[in-house]
């Protein structure tokens, strides 16, 4: 209906169309030319379906229905569908980001989960392979022991001639149960007891611990308080040696007690680096044991700068090849001197030999103790020089630098602490770890301390 309406226009179009119609210029310029209302019969108005009366107030309205002329409400709301379009891609690539990192985020928690369950799987694997080994070493120790000792071993009769000496009313014993027995010992007859029986009980000892442990698996059976009894009569039997026999000390320290005779054998570095590591020492024993020989060091230097202070003072008249002065002259002098070096002397060894057990009998286990003399054997254990061995291996300062500054620091409340920690000990905690107080009476450390140390001017001899 709309072509037949046209057509029937059709003739006054052209009768509208300027002449030449090679004008094009003036064809494109003709007003009829874009007269739409000319074109478009009165029934265009209203069609059926409405879209004429659209068309129809578009154009007096004076808006274009080319579909390429901009229009405000359609870029309106093409700019809002484009708007509301990247809205949702924006959103749709925030939840898949957020997916994404939870995804990374669980996959990392998997891994990291994982990764310590193999770390916790991989350290047990290593702490059993180091008691295997432990073990192994311990049966070869044992084992060597056996083979060396038997000779030793068999004459249970001749082993220890100190033995049979009778105690005197009131004087103090040593308990020594070996070759399934209890004997007793005197101070006196410990105090006489020559390089080739000190060997001899020495090594009963150790062939007993190695045994011992071997089979020392569960706590709180015959064999732990076996372990227990014999390092107990170990420890009493080496203080007094010390005490009272040291030129029997000195000599079973340069020989071979599988032997007795003088050997130039000892234990260096290489040895107790190795043993640390096969004793799997916490870092609390290690602090404990590191500080224990910063205290004994400090203060046995604080000691000998006195005695040499104190010796500086005798008179040299004393020392005169050319006149010896009368014995009235300097008898109280010398006599006060002695009284001090025995005084100075006697700390000295309380202050090594408190040292010496708060080590091996309170920050070691047994077991480690134990390990310690069956290791060593057929030397003897010097808990100095491990304590050395350990410092290096530390980075702790050295015994010169130790030395160097003694006189700055204030040592008595340590020492204090030293003696408490001593009697605190029993059998009963010989089996375990016991923490060292380090800080009960000095406090916690402050400014110019070193690792609980108290600088102080001088120090009490």
């Amino acid at each position: 209906m709309q072509l037949a309406a046209y057509l029937e226009q059709a003739p006054s179009l052209v009768k509208n169309v300027p002449e030449p119609l090679d004008d094009l210029d003036s064809l494109l310029a003709s007003p009829s030319m874009w007269d739409m209302n000319a074109i478009l019969p009165d029934q265009m108005e209203k069609s059926s379906d409405g879209s004429g009366t659209r068309t129809q107030t578009a154009l007096a309205s004076g808006e274009s229905n080319d579909p390429a002329a901009p229009d405000a409400k359609a870029l309106a709301k093409r700019r809002h569908r484009v708007g509301a379009g990247e809205e949702r891609k924006l959103a749709m690539s925030r939840e898949v980001q957020k997916r994404f990192r939870q995804r990374q985020k669980a996959r990392k928690a998997s891994i990291e989960a994982e990764l310590d369950a193999t770390k916790a799987e991989l350290q047990e694997l290593r702490f059993r392979q180091q008691q295997l080994e432990s073990r192994n070493v311990l049966l070869e120790r044992v084992a060597e022991i056996n083979n060396a000792d038997t000779d030793m071993l068999s004459a249970q009769g001749l082993v220890c001639p100190s033995l049979a000496r009778k105690a005197i009313s009131g004087e103090p014993v040593l308990i020594v149960t070996l070759w399934d027995q209890h004997h007793s010992m005197t101070v006196d007859a410990v105090s006489q007891m020559s390089t080739q029986e000190f060997s001899h009980l020495w090594t009963a000892y150790v062939h007993n611990m190695g045994r011992l442990l071997l089979d020392n698996n569960d706590r709180g059976t015959d064999t732990e308080q076996a372990l227990i009894q014999m390092l107990t009569e170990v420890a009493c039997l080496h203080c007094c040696i010390s005490a009272y026999n040291v030129d029997t000390l000195k000599a079973a320290l340069a020989s071979r007690l599988d032997t007795g005779m003088p050997s130039d054998r000892h234990l260096g570095d290489a040895f107790y680096s190795q043993f640390l590591a096969m004793a799997d020492l916490s870092e609390q024993q290690i602090a404990d044991l590191l500080y224990l020989r910063r205290m004994c060091i400090t203060r046995r230097a604080q000691l000998a700068n006195c005695r040499r202070a104190k010796l500086n003072q005798i008179p040299a008249e004393c020392f005169s090849d050319i006149r010896m002065p009368h014995p009235v002259e300097n008898v109280v002098k010398l006599q006060n001197l002695g009284a001090f070096v025995r005084k100075n002397g006697s700390e000295d060894f309380r202050v090594w030999s408190a040292t010496m057990c708060a080590c091996l009998r309170g920050v070691l286990t047994g077991r480690q103790h134990a390990m310690a003399l069956v290791h060593a054997y057929p030397s003897l254990l010097r808990i100095d020089d491990m304590l050395d061995s350990l410092a290096v291996q530390q980075n702790e300062p050295s015994q010169l630098q130790l030395l160097a500054d003694a006189h700055s620091v204030d040592t008595a409340p340590h020492c204090k602490d030293l003696y408490a920690y001593i009697d605190s000990l029993s059998e009963a905690s010989i089996p375990q770890y016991v923490p060292f107080p380090r800080m009960a009476s000095s406090g916690s450390s402050g400014a110019g301390s070193s690792d609980g140390f108290l600088l102080a001017a001088g120090s009490d001899c």
